[in-house]
Order: C-alpha cells, then sequence, then structure tokens
C-alpha cells in the first residue's frame, strides 16, 4: 500500500490527479489511509475517474492483485461475476465487497434516527429549527432551499419507518389537552369537546392491544332523538356525502349556471355556505343556539 501512495502522489506532482481542498488555504487530499481502509479524492470528472482507474490498474499489475472485471473504464469489459454475487457476504459464497448504496443509506438512516431521538445533539437542532419546526416525523416539501443532505435523510427516514411502529409511551396524559400523538393536542382539532369526555386519559382509551375508541362517544338521549325525523336524517346523510343539491353542486354537474349563492348573493353555496355559513342560516343557528356557531367556525361539517 506505501507504493500506492508513493505512486498517487508521484501523479499528483505530475499534475495528473487533481487532489480535492478541504478549504481555500487548506491541505489538499489525494488519498488516506488506515488500517486496511483506503479513501480516494480527486475531483469529480470523467477524466479524473480514468485517471483514477489507471492508478489502480497499474498497482494491480504490479503487485499481483486484481479486479473481478477486465476491460476499460469508458467501454465494455468481461465480467467474471455480477455485482450482487461480489457484494454478497463471504459466508455466503459472495466476495464480500461493500454495496456501497446500502452502506449510504444505512449512514443517512442513523442520522434520521437521530433527528427523531437524539434532539440533545446540536447538529439535530439545527436540522430541526431549520427543517423541521413543529411537524412530527419527517417529509420532503416543495421548497427549492432544501439542502441535498437533508433530502437524503428524508429519503433514509423513508426506508427507516417502514420498520417503525406507533408505541404508546405515557398514558396516563390527558386524551384532549396533551400532545401524544403526531397530531398534536386532539381538542385544536375537535371543536366541541363534552364535559363527561373532557378528563379522559390515554389509558381509558387503550388496552394495550386494542383501541376502545366507543367510549369517546357520547350517545343522544332518546328524549332528544325523538325529535329527529327521517328526512332530517336523510337531509344529514346527503350532507355527509357531499350530496346535497346545492348551486356548488349543480354547477359541477352543469345543472346551473352559477354557483352563487341565491340567497344572499355573497359567496359559493357550498354545502358548508348552505347549512352554516349563509347568513340566513346563521340567523337560524343563532335561534337555537349562539355557541353551535362560535364552536365550528372554520371547520368542514364533517369533523
Amino acid at each position: 500500500m506505501e507504493m500506492l501512495a508513493c505512486f498517487i502522489s508521484h501523479r499528483v506532482s505530475q499534475g495528473l490527479w487533481n487532489p480535492v481542498a478541504v478549504s481555500t488555504n487548506g491541505p489538499r487530499l489525494s488519498h488516506l489511509m488506515f488500517a486496511d481502509d483506503l479513501l480516494l479524492f480527486c475531483k469529480a470528472s470523467k477524466a479524473q475517474v480514468i485517471e483514477v482507474m489507471h492508478c489502480l490498474d497499474l498497482f494491480s499489475r504490479a503487485s499481483g492483485l486484481k479486479f473481478l472485471w477486465k476491460g476499460q473504464v469508458t467501454g465494455k469489459g468481461l465480467l467474471l461475476v455480477r455485482w450482487e454475487v461480489a457484494i454478497t457476504p463471504k459466508r455466503a459464497g459472495g466476495f464480500g465487497i461493500r454495496d456501497t448504496t446500502c452502506a449510504n443509506m444505512a449512514l443517512l438512516g442513523k442520522l434520521a434516527w437521530d433527528c427523531l431521538n437524539n434532539s440533545d445533539k446540536l447538529w439535530v437542532q439545527v436540522l430541526k429549527h431549520k427543517y423541521l419546526r413543529n411537524q412530527f416525523g419527517m417529509n420532503e416539501n416543495s421548497r427549492n432551499s432544501l439542502s441535498a443532505t437533508w433530502k437524503n435523510i428524508v429519503s433514509a427516514y423513508e426506508h427507516l419507518k417502514e420498520g417503525l411502529h406507533w408505541n404508546i409511551g405515557d398514558v396516563h396524559k390527558s386524551v384532549w389537552y396533551d400532545e401524544w400523538t403526531p397530531f398534536g393536542k386532539l381538542c385544536n382539532l375537535v371543536p366541541y369537546v363534552h364535559i363527561s369526555e373532557s378528563d379522559f386519559i390515554v389509558a381509558d382509551l387503550w388496552k394495550g392491544v386494542s383501541w376502545e375508541v366507543d367510549s369517546l362517544t357520547t350517545p343522544i338521549p332518546h328524549e332528544i332523538k325523538q325529535f329527529f325525523c327521517d328526512k332530517f336524517k336523510f337531509t344529514m346523510w346527503l350532507g355527509l356525502h357531499d350530496a346535497l343539491p346545492t348551486e356548488t353542486f349543480q354547477f359541477k354537474r352543469h345543472l346551473a349556471s352559477s354557483d352563487m349563492c341565491k340567497r344572499c348573493n355573497k359567496a359559493q353555496e357550498t354545502m358548508e355556505h348552505c347549512l352554516r355559513d349563509c347568513e340566513r342560516s346563521k340567523a337560524i343557528w343563532h335561534m337555537l343556539d349562539p355557541s353551535i356557531l362560535d364552536s365550528t367556525a372554520g371547520t368542514a361539517l364533517e369533523e
């Protein structure tokens, strides 16, 4: 290996091998050796790849070490074994050459794992504040300013999460008012929490192997249900399936010339507008219970 190091240094001195500068005035690296590991550095160009292969070819012929493949870098050659065989471990009958793609993905996966579990590390805090912010997990959004390193970490996370599953930790947290899910506090997603459910903890729903979501439902008293006529039930069913014949519904099917609300002429008559947001509808809701409008403002009726 010392012969190879001397030969590389000789090619560098001749200007044939272009090493990589660590910084503007820093040292220029052409190779690093540690034990039986060898790292080669050169400029990213086709000519430099050919130069590296030329040096390795001369070294292999002089030392008696040969590669599994013969031929020129720029052309076709004789392949003694397939690449899949070469990267198979020796104990399985392969040559034991490291699969650089898998190795790189494994290293990136470690970085992704650190981002999720080791928030005390400084570099993790920097990346979290720059890219994750208040998100749970990782996703590659459409911003063009994302660095190549972060994109690769996110790509590794997509492979990593295939082997992950959600595990409930502290089951004594509040179902509604603590952050115990990837979605943040559930009270911010549900506009109305019944007083009988406000003190629920996770242990009330999670029984070790399954959820008991039925305990979250609030049964409607019979004295109220008796006033629900079949026509009202059917109307609500149509509303939940976005099938009410509103102006928007008819306009999309070319059954109306406009999707504007004919009652107020101020907005599109969507399902929400028809049943809640229109001034005429609001007047009716205010007569029934004004707090209903405040608790459902800005949310879809399905929620």
